[in-house]
């Protein structure tokens, strides 16, 4: 599995929104490729608005296959290119009030229910 976690100042539905559609579309092909299932969620709280995405994939041999040939930074340009062509925003722009980014990636499960 792979985990990002985010903490902004502020919680910006317009942009949320946008991100949600463009992943969409951005992940049909990672989605088709490897199995994986992901889960977004977010809660404001007195200090803050927290995100998480959860990357759940069918194996571990999925996970590292992807991982192996994913390239980070063409992929995130791409998705950048694509929220600045839909919101107009820069990446910067976006994650403005940025507070804390953790991203976990090739985390192994140790405890399921399935």
């Amino acid at each position: 599995m792979t985990i990002l976690l985010s903490k902004f100042e502020s919680h910006d539905e317009e942009t949320f929104q946008a991100q949600k559609e463009v992943w969409t579309e951005y992940s049909k092909e990672f989605s088709d490729a490897t199995g994986v299932k992901y889960y977004w969620a977010h809660q404001e709280q007195e200090d803050g608005v927290y995100y998480i995405g959860v990357n759940l994939f069918p194996s571990k041999e999925s996970r590292d296959a992807w991982m192996e040939s994913y390239d980070v930074d063409a992929g995130t340009a791409e998705f950048d290119a694509k929220m600045l062509e839909k919101t107009g925003k820069t990446a910067e722009e976006r994650e403005a009030g940025k507070l804390l980014e953790i991203n976990m990636t090739g985390m192994d499960i140790d405890l399921t229910n399935h």
